[in-house]
């Protein structure tokens, strides 16, 4: 079979009949310390200097990287909230729908209430979508527990729909598609889910 990880050799191997103990060799020691020094790199980063908003409160901006996307009350899922609000933002920025034939934003301007595809419960606003998204993506990847793999997934789910807003002219079938089915989103369980340890 093909090795798809780190082939680790050992200086010396001792087993019973409960046991398996195994010290790693110099060589692998040091392959170990390349890995975790790659994965620092997109390890949790504390948010950004926090910066106040035209009503006085502070608001600190968290870095979108993979290893900040996950389920954790205190980056994860406020993550998750800030950049479903910078999409929708950017989505009410490129489409304004103040020329006559022009695409409408998603967000209605006056009523706030985000215009998709709603089925039996109807149209959300747009701070009820924000606030539901970081339990809709646990939920959608709810067979993921590890954090590294979670992250990837949810960081996907963003790039996708900001790289089709980036196009010129810009689009938004990824947008569409997830306010759907944040909007239509019933919880799967009440269950609380963690991460387990990347």
């Amino acid at each position: 079979p093909q090795c798809l990880g780190l082939e680790l050799t050992t200086s010396q191997i001792a087993n019973s009949l409960d046991k398996f103990m195994c010290r790693l060799s110099e060589a692998s020691l040091k392959s170990m310390e390349s890995v975790n020094d790659d994965l620092m790199e997109d390890a949790v980063v504390e948010p950004k200097a926090a910066s106040k908003t035209p009503g006085g409160k502070k608001h600190a901006e968290i870095e979108p990287i993979v290893g900040n996307f996950s389920r954790s009350k205190a980056v994860g899922q406020p993550l998750i909230r800030q950049e479903m609000k910078k999409l929708l933002d950017k989505d009410s920025e490129l489409f304004p729908g103040d020329t006559k034939g022009q695409p409408c934003p998603l967000v209605h301007p006056e009523t706030m209430e985000v215009r998709c595809q709603a089925k039996g419960q109807g149209r959300i606003t747009k701070d009820v979508l924000i606030e539901r998204a970081p339990q809709y993506m646990s939920d959608l990847f709810a067979g993921t527990r590890n954090k590294l793999q979670y992250g990837i997934q949810v960081s996907r789910i963003f790039q996708k729909c900001f790289a089709e807003l980036a196009k010129v002219p810009p689009e938004r079938k990824e947008l569409k598609t997830l306010c759907a089915s944040i909007t239509n989103y019933v919880p799967i369980s009440e269950e609380k889910y963690e991460d387990d340890a990347a």
